[in-house]
């Protein structure tokens, strides 16, 4: 097989406090389990554990102009026809 490139977009995922909105963060400790589980901490101490540690990094296909014009135009007919009930 040939070796194929496909050219990415890079995203930065953060996650933010659901009682404060403030950033997570990863305080450095793996928990063992299977899988592994990221404590995280806010800055006012309120605590959460996830299966990935916070900032993070997605990546999805870049998509040419016709393909986001088509899916902008998808989604405008959508809304008309929600707003038409």
């Amino acid at each position: 097989m040939a070796e194929r490139y496909t050219k990415l977009v890079t995203y930065q995922v953060d996650y933010f406090c659901d009682e404060c909105g403030e950033p997570m963060k990863w305080n450095g400790i793996c928990l063992t389990s299977y899988p592994a589980q990221y404590p995280h901490a806010c800055k006012n101490g309120h605590g959460k554990t996830f299966l990935c540690t916070y900032p993070t990094t997605a990546y999805e296909f870049e998509r040419g102009l016709t393909k986001r014009a088509a899916d902008l135009l998808l989604r405008l007919a959508k809304w008309a026809g929600e707003t038409r009930r």
